[in-house]
């Protein structure tokens, strides 16, 4: 997933037996900003531990951290919310 897309993005993330699943709208969307959105909603909203996330995603734990940082600096300027389907 390189540069640019924009569009309805369908979000699954599972975690053990349980499955998560969003959909939101994203105008543009850089492939950065979408993995530091997907850390900080799996973080902040499905209260995932950031070690988890790091193991899940092959990140390093200071990334992820980084990335929850970023996710919620967009979430609070372009105001991205998830929306249940």
């Amino acid at each position: 997933m390189g540069g640019r897309w924009g569009g309805s993005l369908v979000l699954q993330v599972s975690f053990g037996d349980a499955l998560y699943i969003y959909s939101f709208e994203i105008m543009i969307l850089v492939h950065v900003k979408a993995k530091s959105l997907l850390c900080y909603w799996v973080a902040r909203d499905l209260g995932i531990g950031m070690a988890q996330i790091a193991r899940r995603l092959n990140l390093s734990l200071a990334g992820v951290s980084q990335s929850v940082k970023r996710g919620e600096t967009i979430v609070q300027q372009k105001g991205y919310n998830l929306i249940d389907p």
